[in-house]
């Protein structure tokens, strides 16, 4: 029998900060994070359908998930979201 992931709590989806140019706000981003973490979150899940995946390019689906990965530094599991129309890039995706 496979063993489970040992996760407890809470995996929040975090949302995709938007500058007013249409960018991604990096700095919110963290901000968000920061304050999940504060907050006790037992690990993330990003880029979601709660995040416009299906708006974001590849690089820029893959620089949040660095970004969160980066950010969180190890304190809790970051699941990086795989959702694409292609196949290779949702595989790319999980080469982080």
């Amino acid at each position: 029998m496979k063993k489970l992931f040992p996760l407890h709590g809470i995996v929040t989806v975090l949302n995709t900060p938007f500058t007013d140019s249409g960018k991604i706000d990096f700095h919110a981003l963290k901000r968000n994070i920061r304050e999940a973490l504060n907050a006790g979150v037992a690990g993330f899940l990003t880029p979601a359908m709660a995040s416009e995946t299906q708006k974001l390019n590849f690089d820029e689906r893959l620089a949040i998930v660095n970004c969160v990965l980066q950010t969180a530094e190890g304190k809790v599991p970051v699941f990086a979201g795989t959702a694409s129309a292609s196949f290779v890039e949702s595989k790319d995706i999980l080469k982080v």
